[in-house]
């Protein structure tokens, strides 16, 4: 039996090394081979470790004869290295978890304004998102990977990039740090007017339905739930 819960105490500690090396390809996991939802994707390793903190926990205060006292204290410590090791690597945000932004308005976004008018013109009926940015900003660039995958799992959605510079070297210096994009990067039409639906905030991120912007989203709002809401249409 001995052997046994050292077996199990063993593999949760394995398990905990891997999910804290590994929690993002975890995550990965469930989001492109088994179509989970982001919210969903983004706990399942952090459930995980939890789990396997408690069962290693267990395990260890089993195999050793000690007072209450002194299990309490082995198992807050045990328990807590677990989880304290892996949110030391995996650094927590708490804008992962929001999911709200802005409706925008006709005061924020009048009736045929320069970006709509844009993407009827490049795309004819435009439904999805659209991300605002600047060339060289590292929050934009990095925002890349998480519409490309996106874009991947749903072809509902129209998906695309404005960028804000004074002439085409700004797409272009913009290109240079995701080169393989498939996502469409323009100069952002009329830059006084589509710089005010971003709030000076980079990037930022519109929905538009039926040809008009509805909602915006500042870098600090695009947190995993509202990436689910966002692949389903709002709805």
């Amino acid at each position: 039996m001995r052997l046994l819960i050292f077996i199990v105490g063993l593999l949760a500690a394995a398990l905990i090394g891997l999910l804290t090396i590994y929690s993002q390809s975890a995550s990965d996991i469930l989001l492109d081979s088994l179509n989970s939802g982001w919210m969903m994707s983004y706990l399942f390793p952090r459930i995980l470790i939890i789990l396997s903190a408690v069962t290693l926990t267990s395990c260890v205060l089993l195999l050793f004869n000690a007072s209450k006292f002194m299990k309490v204290v082995i198992g807050i410590l045990i328990f807590g290295s677990c989880i304290g090791g892996y949110l030391a690597v995996n650094l927590p945000y708490i804008d992962d978890w929001n999911q709200v932004g802005t409706e925008v308005t006709n005061v924020d976004a009048p009736a045929a304004h320069p970006v709509e008018a844009f993407l009827g013109k490049q795309f004819g009926s435009y439904e999805g998102l659209v991300c605002l940015a600047l060339p060289n900003c590292p929050h934009c660039i990095n925002s890349i990977p998480k519409l490309e995958k996106m874009q991947a799992r749903t072809n509902k959605l129209n998906f695309s990039v404005l960028v804000f510079a004074d002439d085409s070297t700004g797409v272009e210096q913009f290109l240079n740090h995701v080169p393989s994009t498939e996502i469409p990067v323009f100069l952002a039409p009329e830059p006084d007017a589509t710089y005010a639906l971003s709030r000076g905030r980079f990037p930022s991120f519109l929905y538009v339905k039926n040809g008009e912007i509805i909602h915006r989203w500042s870098n600090g709002q695009f947190g995993y739930p509202a990436m689910d809401w966002i692949e389903h249409g709002l709805n």
